[in-house]
Parts: C-alpha cells; sequence; structure tokens
C-alpha cells in the first residue's frame, strides 16, 4: 500500500472518486542553484522533473549598461545562452506524464572580474520553477 501511494506521489496525480485519475501539472528543477567556473562552458545540462517545459527564461544579474548621456538602459551581451531542452518521453499513457527533462545551457567565460549570477526560470503548463546559476570570477 506504501508502494502504491509513493507511486501516486510520483506519477503527479491524485485519485479521487471511483477510480478516476486527475493528472495535476508538475515542474522542479532538481537543485536550487548551481555553481560554474569562470572559464564558462559549451553545455551545461541542468536536470529538472516535468509534466513537459513549454518555456525557458534566463534573467541575469547587470542585463543592461546605462547611457552616460541619457540614463537610457542598453542591454548586454547575453553571458548564459539557452541551447536546447531535453525532454525523454516513455511512451505516456497519462494526459501529463512526468518525465527526466533538463535544460542545456551555454555560458561565455567570465572576465568581469566579479562573481554573476543568473536565474533560469522553467514553465509547465501554469506552473514553473527556477534556479540560480552562479559563476565565479577568474
Amino acid at each position: 500500500m506504501f508502494a502504491t501511494a509513493l507511486l501516486g506521489l510520483v506519477a503527479c496525480e491524485e485519485v479521487v472518486e471511483n477510480n478516476i485519475i486527475w493528472d495535476k501539472p508538475y515542474i522542479a528543477f532538481d537543485e536550487e542553484s548551481i555553481s560554474i567556473d569562470a572559464k564558462g562552458t559549451e553545455e551545461l545540462i541542468i536536470p529538472l522533473t516535468s509534466t513537459g517545459v513549454d518555456d525557458v527564461m534566463v534573467v541575469m544579474d547587470d542585463n543592461y549598461d546605462i547611457e552616460s548621456s541619457s540614463g537610457d538602459l542598453i542591454p548586454r551581451e547575453a553571458w548564459v545562452e539557452v541551447v536546447k531542452v531535453i525532454s525523454e518521453y516513455d511512451n505516456p499513457t497519462r494526459a501529463l506524464p512526468k518525465w527526466d527533462s533538463a535544460i542545456v545551457v551555454r555560458v561565455k567565460s567570465n572576465d568581469t572580474g566579479k562573481v554573476r549570477k543568473a536565474t533560469i526560470s522553467a514553465v509547465s503548463f501554469t506552473l514553473s520553477d527556477s534556479i540560480v546559476l552562479e559563476q565565479l570570477a577568474e
């Protein structure tokens, strides 16, 4: 019975009367944060579990330079770039199957002399989860 209850938690489902199963969206990164050295990487695989990744967003600290004459914000070149979203489909038999996924990002080398951070958010249906990427300085 415990194994059945545990399986229900893992499968993102809720069993209600008459054995009807209602699937629920789910998304969670395996970690809350990840650290990478100043050299950067061509491919950093960030694992997550979800009912499907619909969108990925990257928000970097210090996204903009301020133009001194006008105060306008000028976007800086991105140092984190989403390369792809990896999905494993195991021939799902559910409306919202849960599988292990991953987001692959490319991180440029950090020659700024300071630690920098980015928040990577992933969305599955109406839910989202985030992970903080911290890149060390040289």
